[in-house]
C-alpha cells in the first residue's frame, strides 16, 4: 500500500514500502523523514529526499501497528499495536 504526499493539492511522491496496508504516518519533527507503520508489523523511516527508505523496524508489534508519535528532539518513536507485547 502507498503513503501520498502533497503540496497545494500537488502530487509530490508515492511511498510504497509496506506490504499491506498502512496504519500510520508521521512527520519526524525538523527534518526529511517520515515514519510509517502498518499491517505487515514494521516500522519504516523514509527519507523523502533521497526517496528511499532510511530504517526499518521489522516486528515491531506481535500484529499491526496502529499508531506513531516522534519526541519532539526527533530522539524518540513510539508506536502502538495490536498485542500484548511493549517495545
Amino acid at each position: 500500500m502507498s503513503v501520498k504526499l502533497y503540496h497545494n493539492n500537488l502530487h509530490l511522491l508515492d511511498i510504497n514500502v509496506h506490504e499491506n496496508w498502512v496504519r500510520t504516518v508521521k512527520f519526524i519533527p525538523n527534518s526529511r523523514f517520515v515514519l510509517t507503520g502498518g499491517d505487515d508489523k514494521k516500522l519504516i523511516k523514509y527519507d523523502l529526499l533521497k526517496g528511499e527508505i532510511n530504517q526499518i523496524i521489522t516486528d515491531a508489534h506481535e500484529e499491526f501497528v496502529t499508531l506513531t508519535d516522534v519526541k519532539s528532539d526527533s530522539r524518540y518513536i513510539i508506536s502502538t499495536g495490536i498485542g500484548t507485547l511493549i517495545k
